[in-house]
């Protein structure tokens, strides 16, 4: 019992192997805060993509080359901005640290380096504040970016939210605003402005 096999035995020499623990997952739909959430995604395996709305984690399905097309446009439209634009940066499924209870990874997006006064800081690999603007494609995911990501998004203090559909066609009627994040009519595109930033 002594010697290298002496290591596989538990310290209180009980004579049973260590068990190895499995790190925790993540369901869909589970419910955890931010930092509960964002320690069990670290110790995933690398390609998983996960996010935390509203408290509740989602794990969005793989996408298809419709997904990617629409994608590529959108970082396109923002590399331009940005290459024209001073202090700008382009977001590329950034993790995004919203509250206690979100932690997104939107498609695209833009920020305003924190060095030029903007509003996001860098938090280890991830970015923590609202970003200027925030880029969804949105397909099987329409629900959820039209409906509890809009709203994390909106009581974040998102400036502009831009939801693609890659299928075209008029976006899906939504509960009206009176303030906030408000809906512009733009065919295969969604249009989110947070009004009080006007």
């Amino acid at each position: 019992m002594y010697g290298a096999a002496s290591s596989e035995i538990n310290a209180m020499s009980t004579g049973t192997p260590r068990q190895k623990l499995d790190p925790p997952t993540l369901n869909e739909g589970q419910r955890l805060d931010q930092p509960a959430f964002h320690s069990r995604y670290e110790s995933m395996p690398p390609g998983t993509r996960a996010e935390l709305i509203g408290g509740a984690a989602s794990t969005p399905s793989p996408v298809g080359l419709d997904h990617s097309d629409s994608y590529l446009s959108a970082l396109v439209w923002l590399a331009w901005y940005a290459e024209h634009t001073p202090g700008i940066q382009v977001l590329d499924n950034a993790t995004v640290i919203l509250s206690r209870r979100t932690e997104a990874q939107p498609d695209a997006g833009l920020r305003v380096r924190p060095e030029d006064g903007g509003r996001t800081r860098n938090e280890g690999r991830s970015l923590a504040g609202p970003p200027e603007l925030v880029v969804e494609v949105s397909r099987s995911s329409r629900d959820i970016n039209l409906g509890p990501k809009r709203d994390e998004y909106e009581q974040a203090g998102i400036l502009e939210y831009v939801v693609r559909d890659p299928r075209g066609g008029r976006p899906p009627p939504g509960r009206p605003r009176t303030r906030g994040i408000r809906r512009e009519p733009g065919g295969a595109q969604t249009r989110l402005r947070n009004e009080q930033a006007l």
